[in-house]
């Protein structure tokens, strides 16, 4: 199994703001499994719900 670990909130690439990693989004969509929080914990529907609104 591989192990990936990325914050969802990077700085831009001009390092004046912070961006939302948003693919995290459709992946979760897609595979509802596989994405989890660090301490291994399930990322649940209301908070994907909620990145969908702000999004």
């Amino acid at each position: 199994m591989l192990e990936y670990a990325s914050p969802a909130i990077i700085p831009s690439k001009c390092g004046k703001y912070q961006v939302f990693i948003s693919s995290l989004l459709r992946t979760k969509q897609l595979s509802p499994n596989i994405l989890k929080f660090e301490d291994d914990s399930d990322i649940s529907e209301e908070i994907v719900s909620e990145l969908n609104k702000i999004a």
